[in-house]
């Protein structure tokens, strides 16, 4: 993981100042998350296919956009951080987030791709063991249209609930993921 390298060889013995600043956390982090990027969207897209396959959708599955207002985010965050250590603090949970958020816009991407033709996507939201109240109100089936409410494919920090899209749930039955009715 991405997060362990980074620990393991940023310390602050070797930075200026013994601090983050922004063109160090632009040159350490945008390969960082580009690298992320490309080998979780790649997999993810792999599974797309195979899920597609599996309920005999002959589309190829499509990866999402790189979300660069992300990494400009998170390396703003970190090069703002006080020291080395408060940085440090601030890069591990949201390249993990960033990585997991990945897989969830493959998710709907796909989910969009197969809307255009014509099919009608469900996408499931599953709440994690111990989850916070927000996530437990996302939790449920719900049908994917461009005009859903998106908050299904948010996360926030420590999320660790899962958004698929498997094609093989296209048989037309959708629970309200709010009021939890079939």
């Amino acid at each position: 993981l991405s997060v362990n390298a980074l620990n393991e060889h940023i310390t602050a013995d070797v930075l200026p100042d013994e601090k983050m600043y922004f063109n160090i956390a632009e040159k350490i982090l945008e390969p960082t998350m580009n690298n992320n990027y490309s080998l979780i969207s790649e997999y993810a897209k792999d599974v797309q296919e195979i899920l597609n396959s599996k309920a005999n959708i002959d589309v190829k599955a499509v990866k999402p956009k790189f979300n660069s207002n992300k990494l400009k985010t998170l390396i703003s965050i970190i090069s703002n951080a006080e020291d080395f250590e408060h940085a440090k603090r601030l890069w591990n949970e949201p390249v993990i987030t960033n990585a997991i958020s990945i897989v969830d816009d493959t998710a709907k991407a796909n989910a969009q791709l197969h809307f255009n033709l014509g099919l009608k996507p469900i996408i499931v939201r599953r709440a994690s063991f111990g989850c916070c109240k927000w996530c437990r109100s996302l939790a449920g089936v719900k049908q994917y249209s461009p005009t859903m409410d998106r908050d299904i494919f948010r996360r926030h920090q420590n999320c660790r609930c899962t958004v698929m899209y498997d094609p093989r749930n296209n048989n037309g039955k959708v629970q309200d993921v709010y009021t939890k009715e079939w």
